[in-house]
């Protein structure tokens, strides 16, 4: 009688679990990138398995706590894993989130356990050598688990990180940057009212809460001036244009109130943005793009839509910079109407030019990771841009049971966060109307 062969397991954490649909991005890319790769290596797809957990297998009340039986699942996950791959998303944020405590407890259980660990493509804030946060981060990187760290944001900050010679580290792309790829069945799919027959803009703002987070000085009534008046310049220039959120549900809030407050046509706007093949559909009928999100200019950068980046945190700059386009990320200073659209105008006409060399690093990165644990003296070369286009796994899109999962979420994290919009937004209470209703007929498709 014979042994089954044990499939290699992947855990994948991601923050799949926010209401961003970059970070589901993220996620979807993530997979068909590390399936590819384990192909690359030789692997039969039974002979592996990608797992992908949110950053949310570490509870609150563990966090809160520290008590060992709020734990016991990460431990079986990480446990079980023969490798853990933390995958883009800002996992080592700790000026105002929690996502750095994660990832150390995540890295202390794989220490424990013997799991080799590795970074790919994860955001990164300022280095700081006297913030005890960042300094327990960097004492946790670098563990022996850790095996590669690469950061699509500073790489000096990862520099500074990391001083353990062992640890490969590297610049690479967001995985995002393959969306054209993976959500290539998507594009274009999704219907927001009759087809418009002039050029279409998409225009994304932001929480108003975002600015005061990373010290902006920039109120939220400004920034409903500045999409006020961005509107009335493109509609004077003959465009056509949408205001939308990439999902957040703190971003949906302000949208909403943007829709009551300002002279803006309430029919411009979309919402219930909840999956990732509906942002990629919503984007790729797009001609241009102005956004506050990382992801939606990275999306925009995959999908050949030219975009103008709204700076709030270092993100946005560290990205138009890797594409050799900084001047298209603004500075809080020149968020007016004035000066935005003459670039974005501009920005069309230059149109977007896919560096394949870049995208390939994210890819190439992966792939050694995963080689050196699991293949570590075989003779076998990475797959070329080509070789990737055509084996990269697509995306199968999102049940409809998932989708009332995911407005369900939503719902619950605005009424939990209620008293932080009631002052702010009359509409806060439609947008959580909308959000239940969206959840009951999606689930009465199921029965």
């Amino acid at each position: 009688m014979g042994f089954m062969k044990k499939k290699l397991n992947i855990a994948l954490l991601t923050n799949r679990g926010s209401d961003n649909v970059g970070d589901q991005i993220i996620e979807a890319c993530d997979i068909s990138l590390i399936t590819c790769a384990m192909r690359n290596l030789g692997y039969e797809d039974s002979d592996f398995a990608v797992k992908s957990y949110s950053t949310e297998i570490i509870s609150k009340r563990f966090l809160a706590t520290g008590e060992k039986k709020h734990i016991k699942k990460t431990d079986r996950i990480v446990k079980g894993a023969d490798i853990v791959v933390f995958g883009g998303a800002p996992m080592f944020n700790h000026v105002y989130q929690q996502l750095y405590r994660k990832t150390i407890i995540v890295l202390d259980i794989a220490e424990r356990h013997g799991v080799p660990v590795v970074f790919s493509a994860i955001g990164i804030e300022n280095y700081d050598e006297a913030n005890e946060k960042c300094q327990e981060l960097k004492r946790a990187l670098n563990r022996p688990c850790v095996k590669q760290v690469t950061t699509r944001d500073d790489f000096g900050a990862l520099g500074s990180l990391i001083d353990r010679d062992s640890i490969a580290i590297a610049k690479v792309a967001d995985p995002a940057v393959f969306s054209f790829k993976v959500f290539e069945r998507f594009l274009e799919k999704e219907s927001f009212g009759p087809k418009p027959d002039k050029p279409v803009i998409g225009l994304f703002p932001i929480r108003g809460g975002a600015f005061s987070s990373n010290g902006v000085d920039f109120t939220g009534y400004r920034q409903l001036k500045f999409w006020e008046n961005m509107a009335a310049s493109l509609e004077k220039d003959g465009f056509d244009y949408r205001l939308m959120s990439t999902g957040h549900f703190s971003d949906e809030v302000f949208l909403e109130l943007l829709r009551n407050k300002s002279r803006i046509d309430s029919g411009k706007f979309v919402f219930n943005v909840n999956c990732p093949e509906k942002l990629i559909a919503a984007i790729s009928s797009f001609h241009g793009l102005v956004a506050y999100r990382l992801h939606a200019n990275i999306t925009a950068y995959s999908l050949g839509v030219p975009g103008i980046g709204l700076a709030w945190n270092q993100k946005v700059p560290f990205f138009y910079d890797s594409i050799g386009k900084p001047h298209r990320a603004f500075s809080s200073t020149d968020w007016t109407a004035k000066a935005v659209k003459p670039a974005l105008l501009e920005a069309i006409e230059g149109g977007v030019e896919l560096d394949e060399g870049f995208c390939m690093t994210v890819y190439a990165s992966l792939f050694e990771a995963l080689k050196k644990v699991f293949k570590p003296d075989a003779a076998i070369d990475p797959y070329g841009y080509q070789e990737l286009m055509a084996l990269l796994p697509a995306y199968k899109g999102t049940s409809t049971i998932e989708q009332v999962k995911k407005n369900l979420r939503k719902t619950a994290r605005i009424h939990i966060n209620s008293h932080k919009y009631t002052g702010e937004s009359a509409g806060y209470l439609a947008t959580v109307r909308g959000y239940i209703a969206l959840s009951q007929s999606l689930s009465k498709t199921q029965r």
